[in-house]
């Protein structure tokens, strides 16, 4: 796949051919406000055979539900490294600043 647009702190988008016949898609990461401290990312793909009856079946019951799976996995490591990157902003953040009255924490 090769990225075909960037929307800076918006969304990335990527375009490219099967290597395994005629399949072309596109495939994008947009990130969604979800409120005053909050976002969403979105996953957009879009593909096209081009080929026979039987490509667009294979591609159906086949790649449709392989690809969702893997789609959930990646977003579910995503949140992992961004709940692990916050969690130790946190605590460096309170050990550089303690709150008053609150000694530093070892």
């Amino acid at each position: 796949m090769t990225l075909r647009e960037i929307e800076s702190g918006r969304a990335l988008s990527f375009e490219g051919q099967s290597p395994f016949g005629p399949l072309r898609g596109t495939w994008s990461l947009i990130v969604v406000p979800d409120g005053p401290n909050r976002t969403r990312l979105l996953a957009r793909d879009r593909a096209s055979s081009g080929g026979p009856a039987v490509a667009s079946l294979l591609s159906r019951e086949m790649f449709e539900p392989m690809h969702f799976v893997m789609e959930q996995r990646m977003f579910l490591g995503i949140t992992l490294v961004i709940t692990l990157a916050l969690a130790l902003l946190h605590e460096r953040w309170n050990r550089r600043w303690p709150l008053p009255g609150k000694g530093q924490r070892t």
